[in-house]
């Protein structure tokens, strides 16, 4: 159930948490565990699953894994992400197939596509939105 009492999205899913999938309508094998976990997504988000506050609160595509606070929060069209620790790929709005692993790891870049960023911190605070393969 979502907090208002209406029940959870259709489909194979589980949402634990105030507004968790509170949108989700038509997408199936989703797991939300959090607070306005995977909040936004209506439809397409199939084969998610978010663990930890806001994690991919703006998330519109498929094939999502992240787990910690905000991780992938504005992701918007970008699948096929995992993201692991606190605000981890934050900024990410439409890279795809990219795993960042470690607290604010890959918190800067908006599109980057498959890539690569292990450790606290790392590729924070880069902006360069033309890196594939890095």
């Amino acid at each position: 159930m979502v907090a208002d009492g209406t029940a959870f999205f259709p489909g194979q899913n589980t949402g634990v948490g105030y507004a968790s999938g509170w949108s989700t309508t038509t997408s199936c094998d989703v797991t939300a565990v959090g607070y306005q976990c995977l909040h936004t997504g209506t439809t397409g988000i199939s084969y998610s699953t978010g663990i930890g506050s806001g994690a991919f609160f703006n998330n519109l595509a498929q094939r999502q894994t992240g787990i910690g606070y905000s991780v992938g929060s504005q992701t918007t069209t970008g699948a096929d992400n995992t993201f692991g620790g606190f605000a981890c790929g934050y900024s990410n709005t439409t890279g795809s197939q990219n795993a960042f692993w470690g607290a604010q790891a890959g918190r800067g870049p908006t599109n980057w596509v498959r890539c690569f960023s292990i450790g606290a911190d790392s590729n924070y605070s880069v902006f360069t939105d033309d890196l594939t393969n890095s």
